[in-house]
């Protein structure tokens, strides 16, 4: 990096112009009790989050997507070949599936794992391990855990950073307890990983920025290359540090000159490089063009611009994923939204999933925090760092996506958005006393929402939606439904003394994995008592298992009982119809 050092003004030398610098965040030296009591308060609700998570982690049943997760992940560990489940990187499910490299779990190799199918390849894992299968997947979720749990520090970290102690346990607290993020931590998915890599970036970047130096690139290079291995959604974080640096340097050129910002993000993306290579242990480095099949339209449009013989840096399974992934992008997804379902999409879908699966209270604190962004002394060129992000994830999936499938693809703006929210507590702002109190009435607000919901963080809706007993009727998918009601349906049945029942259950899993005896609603028999995810419920076509046969279940099979009153509620899922009853 460039050295800048003070040059002392001679007679010869003009006077140098001084360029307006934004000034920096004032932080209030401590916390009230000092920080021992900082570091105690940080745990308590570290503790607390882990507790409510494990406990309703432990309640869940196999969720649709961690079917098939969990065993493309042992499998890259078992074998090195990283040809199951593509269409995201394997890191976060390698993560997972660390427990589980020795002992007794059964990784089956057949059709399935040749072909690469992942789906078929989780049905094979689940039927050879069916005794313990619900065992294997909380060793799993706890590893998980341990994403979310540095989430919440890192959430903490970076607003105490900015703002100050007392803004670092507010935004703590409102991630640790934000139902959002508590269902998506312990879930063997992608989706509470990538948040956490997202946000490692954009931090180390910005640490880059204020302090410019060999180290701080190689660690923001690092973490990058680590985010990419996460989640495709996640190259998004190219453009934006470009952005960023730009943007900084436009404030604070004198922290950040070009040649910095040229070198060190040129530097940056090479590590970023070295790092997603390895991960895919160097597979198919270099594989030209003319040698890939891509199927997706953006990616054979990409393809014919470039040499046919030109070797691309990068591994194959990643960039075949990254088609197979935009492609099935491309395609159209059935996607239930107010009532109506559609294979379009809504331009609107995500910011009315905030509005309706966010409690009121963080919304109230994030907006207010927005809105002091003009008020307080100038900071802009630390909380662009804090502000582009979420704007920027928003608006790419709102405006060039159609995959209008749930929250858990805005869940990487969420801790953005607290940090901002954060802002209220800050010394600077100097808030008055009943606005202090107002500001801790809404984050025990947040923290009640919670625990009134607890365990069912998935099925989360506040009360504008009408709590999540009326939230399928705004929303589906895995916003509500993600097939994790199994568990509770076997203790339905063993309360109702119920020896078998007829299930249409959104998921993968076979009910039989739980003790649930069980019969399809197609066959014609005789069906008194239906239980039915609400999935099916609205109209959301999808899969069914029946004893190990996948079926179709269409937009209209369950249409006639829209109009019934449900007997009983299991979870927040799957609804209960006495079909003796007259509608």
């Amino acid at each position: 990096m460039s050295k800048r050092g003070k040059k002392k003004k001679g007679k010869d030398q003009p006077a140098v112009k001084k360029l307006p610098v934004s000034e920096p965040l004032p932080l209030p030296p401590n916390f009230p009790g000092g920080l021992k009591l900082e570091l105690l308060t940080l745990s308590l609700i570290i503790v607390a989050f882990v507790l409510l998570c494990w406990n309703s982690l432990k309640q869940e049943s196999v969720t649709v997507d961690e079917l098939a997760h969990l065993p493309a992940g042992l499998s890259f560990l078992r074998t090195g070949d990283f040809r199951l489940y593509r269409q995201s990187p394997p890191l976060l499910r390698m993560f997972a599936a660390l427990p589980l490299l020795r002992g007794e779990v059964k990784l089956p190799f057949q059709k399935s794992w040749e072909k690469g199918l992942h789906f078929d390849m989780g049905y094979d894992f689940m039927y050879a391990n069916a005794k313990s299968y619900q065992s294997i997947y909380l060793r799993g979720r706890a590893m998980i855990l341990l994403l979310g749990i540095g989430l919440v520090a890192l959430t903490w970290w970076w607003a105490r950073s900015l703002y100050g102690p007392k803004s670092g346990i507010v935004a703590a607290a409102l991630t640790a307890f934000c139902p959002n993020i508590m269902a998506h931590s312990g879930l063997v998915t992608t989706d509470i990983g990538a948040s956490l890599f997202f946000l490692a970036a954009t931090y180390s970047f910005w640490e880059f920025c204020r302090r410019p130096s060999l180290l701080r690139c190689a660690i923001a290079g690092l973490v990058l290359g680590l985010a990419l291995l996460c989640k495709f959604t996640c190259l998004i974080l190219l453009p934006i540090i470009i952005g960023l640096g730009i943007l900084y340097h436009f404030f604070c050129p004198r922290d950040l000159d070009w040649q910095d910002l040229i070198w060190g993000v040129l530097l940056m993306f090479l590590i970023s490089l070295l790092i997603l290579n390895t991960g895919y242990l160097w597979q198919g480095f270099g594989t030209p063009v003319d040698q890939y099949a891509f199927q997706s339209r953006l990616m054979i449009g990409l393809s014919k611009n470039f040499p046919a013989k030109m070797p691309i840096p990068l591994p194959y399974d990643f960039v075949s994923g990254l088609d197979m992934q935009t492609f099935e992008n491309e395609s159209t997804y059935p996607v239930y939204f107010l009532g109506k379902i559609s294979r379009q999409g809504w331009r609107y879908y995500y910011l009315v999933t905030m509005v309706f699966k966010m409690t009121l209270s963080s919304l109230g604190l994030i907006l207010a925090g927005l809105a002091s962004l003009k008020f307080g002394k100038k900071s802009w060129q630390d909380e662009i760092f804090i502000l582009i992000p979420p704007i920027a994830i928003l608006a790419g999936l709102s405006l060039f996506t159609d995959i209008d499938l749930g929250f858990r693809y805005i869940l990487p703006a969420v801790p953005y958005l607290y940090i901002i929210a954060s802002r209220l507590s800050s010394s600077f702002l100097s808030p008055r006393p009943w606005q202090r109190v107002l500001i801790w009435m809404a984050l025990s607000l947040h923290i009640i929402s919670n625990l009134l919901v607890y365990p069912h963080y998935l099925a989360y809706f506040n009360i504008a939606a009408g709590g999540p007993e009326k939230g399928y009727k705004i929303l589906a998918d895995s916003n509500i439904d993600w097939g994790q009601d199994l568990i509770r349906l076997k203790k339905y049945m063993d309360a109702e003394k119920l020896d078998d029942i007829c299930l249409a259950y959104f998921g993968r899993v076979d009910p039989e994995i739980y003790g649930i005896r069980y019969h399809l609603p197609y066959r014609g028999e005789d069906c008194r008592l239906l239980a039915i995810s609400v999935n099916f419920l609205v109209g959301l076509p999808y899969l069914a298992n029946d004893h190990g046969k996948i079926l179709e279940v269409k937009a209209e099979d369950f249409s006639s009982l829209r109009a019934r009153k449900p007997l009983a509620r299991v979870g927040y899922s799957i609804l209960v119809f006495d079909l003796s009853r007259a509608p």
